[in-house]
């Protein structure tokens, strides 16, 4: 499939899954012809270089009505995680993240508010948990955890195991998830499990597989990448859980992709996405076309703010 692009548009989205979140952003660069062919291959013409970005450090994501908004601590590692959405009624998603020095502590809250501010107790997926990120050579090397299906249900276990390859590039996820049996004990066989692969050329995550085998379901997605050099958590395709997407830009899940993604294409959805840099070359606006395999097409914009960009 080949895309020729004449105008910058950036596409953003969200998949929601059962109660994990997927956070993807992708972008276009003016007068790019880029290519993929069946194989993955990615051609970027000659006449059109490599723009490398000036990225620094993400503030905010403001589009529609939804919000991402991010903190950082003295030593420039993130601090705290703002996920806010205004559709029907007010959702919000906080994360956390206290560091030591093999460990990363993640404090995770999801609630809902009233249209008066107050909380709403009548909503189903209020709960709050608790991650341990552990540590090997830098890298997290495993991920525990609980999180709640419901305010009604006890909470299941989680357990995530990272792979990286030779040259320091994530390649595989396992997500065992384990549910009580009565009391405190929790069953040795998981109720469910994901199994994340990814695969890479060039410096970039070509595709992203996901199988689980309780449901016997395989899912794929595959990503073809602009010219645009430098990273944005938010459009890494690592990405899995929104607590865990701020920490990618600091080197906590290995290297990250080389350029910024162009389009995603699985069965169930086609996203095409582009940006629009300003004088420090950095990302300042993004939009994006996200085509359901059931529904009509999904327009999303989004107006970015980095901790030493000016405002647009």
């Amino acid at each position: 499939m080949t895309f020729e692009i004449i105008n910058v548009v950036q596409h953003a989205f969200l998949i929601k899954k059962g109660t994990m979140k997927y956070s993807l952003v992708i972008i276009f660069a003016t007068s790019l012809l880029a290519a993929c062919s069946n194989n993955d291959e990615i051609t970027v013409t000659p006449d059109h270089p490599h723009t490398y970005l000036n990225t620094g450090k993400l503030l905010s994501m403001d589009g529609g009505n939804e919000h991402l908004a991010f903190s950082y601590d003295s030593e420039g590692r993130v601090a705290f995680a703002e996920r806010v959405d205004s559709g029907s009624f007010l959702v919000k998603q906080q994360a956390d993240y206290l560091y030591d020095n093999d460990c990363i502590y993640v404090t995770f809250r999801e609630f809902a508010q009233l249209p008066n501010g107050e909380h709403d107790s009548n909503y189903t997926r209020d709960f709050c948990h608790y991650d341990t990120l552990f540590l090997a050579n830098g890298r997290v090397d495993s991920l525990a955890g609980h999180r709640p299906s419901s305010r009604h249900v006890q909470a299941n276990r989680f357990f995530f195991k990272f792979h990286y390859n030779e040259q320091g590039q994530l390649i595989s996820i396992r997500n065992d998830n384990f549910n009580y049996i009565y009391q405190d004990k929790i069953n040795e066989t998981p109720w469910y499990t994901e199994l994340y692969t990814l695969e890479w050329q060039d410096g970039n995550i070509t595709r992203r597989t996901c199988t689980i085998p309780q449901q016997k379901k395989t899912m794929i997605w595959n990503y073809c990448y602009s010219e645009l050099v430098g990273t944005m958590p938010s459009s890494d395709p690592r990405g899995i859980l929104f607590d865990l997407m701020p920490l990618f830009s600091t080197g906590f899940f290995g290297f990250e992709p080389y350029n910024l993604p162009l389009s995603i294409e699985s069965d169930e959805i086609k996203e095409q996405i582009g940006y629009l840099l300003d004088e420090q070359q950095m990302v300042f606006h993004v939009k994006s076309t996200v085509n359901l395999s059931d529904g009509l097409p999904q327009l999303y914009d989004y107006q970015i703010k980095w901790q030493s960009s000016s405002v647009h």
